[in-house]
């Protein structure tokens, strides 16, 4: 679950006791944290600050198995403080993001990007760079593209154990890599929308929860997605990277109409994604192995 921790102290008890292991949506130290304000402008720096210390020293074991941080990178931050900030304080490695891009108005897009900041830029302007990026290890974006790259191409890779027992071959695949509705996560909002997670513009809604309890058209769901992927599905029929997509559907402009990929791969793509990464490689030829033994991955 994620959440932003305003109501951490409530309800850590039933947290723990269902053993959900949790997201906390904090951007750094209190200057890093001002764009997450209360309803009353506040920043909410302290307060959540102080409910992850008070889970932190009451519940020691689950704080350091099950909680884990989401930082926002923004123009009031950037990765080294964030990574040493949460590394210094709270000994945890917290997960950055960037600013979603979705759902721009278009009279505040000039407002977005004065904000925005990219990851990798943000990463090797930092005057420690070398250091940051081996602590930060597979969450470092060069590293992550090498791990994904194994886990596609090297053939000792099952992502559960049914794989094992599936010819590749027979495999339908289904055009992007978009999540199918409620398999993987859900996001509810707080004026009851339920979404496919928390990143996706609030148009895509899959229902709702009211007084009246869950509202869901999986008929209508169905068809909505249906149609989504034959919008698309000429460009991924001829894309390098089909099998191996990392395009949400969601993230492609116009995909009820005349969509266009901006994750399409034709073969010269396809070629210099395989050259980088190979690259790479061989510059820290180290990496194979320890990916290989220390990355564990769940859904």
């Amino acid at each position: 679950m994620t959440t932003n921790g305003m109501l951490l102290d409530k309800y850590i008890d039933f947290l723990v006791e269902n053993d959900v292991q949790i997201f906390i949506s904090l951007d750094g130290d209190e200057r890093n944290n001002s764009y997450r304000v209360t309803s009353s402008g506040k920043n909410s720096f302290d307060l959540i600050f102080s409910n992850i210390l008070f889970v932190k020293e009451r519940f020691p074991y689950y704080f350091k198995e099950k909680v884990n941080i989401a930082s926002v990178l923004h123009n009031r931050n950037s990765v080294s403080e964030i990574h040493y900030f949460f590394k210094n304080q709270l000994e945890k490695e917290a997960l950055i993001l960037e600013v979603n891009s979705m759902g721009i108005k278009a009279e505040k897009k000039e407002e977005f990007k004065a904000m925005y900041q990219n990851k990798y830029e943000s990463l090797i302007k930092a005057v420690n760079y070398d250091i940051i990026k081996e602590e930060m290890f597979i969450k470092e974006p060069d590293t992550y593209s090498l791990m994904q790259y194994f886990h596609t191409f090297s053939g000792n890779y099952f992502k559960n154990f049914k794989n094992f027992f599936l010819d590749k071959e027979d495999v339908r695949w289904l055009p992007t890599a978009t999540c199918i509705p409620f398999q993987k996560k859900i996001f509810l909002t707080v004026s009851g929308k339920i979404l496919p997670c928390e990143r996706i513009g609030h148009q895509y809604i899959l229902g709702s929860v009211d007084e009246n309890g869950v509202n869901i058209d999986f008929n209508e769901i169905a068809n909505r997605y249906n149609k989504y992927y034959e919008n698309i599905q000429s460009q991924c029929s001829k894309c390098y990277h089909l099998k191996h997509c990392l395009q949400c559907i969601f993230y492609i402009e116009d995909i009820e109409d005349k969509p266009i990929c901006n994750g399409f791969f034709d073969e010269k793509k396809f070629k210099k994604y395989l050259s980088n990464n190979i690259s790479f490689l061989n510059k820290n030829p180290k990496l194979y192995n320890k990916i290989m033994t220390e990355v564990i991955l769940g859904d």
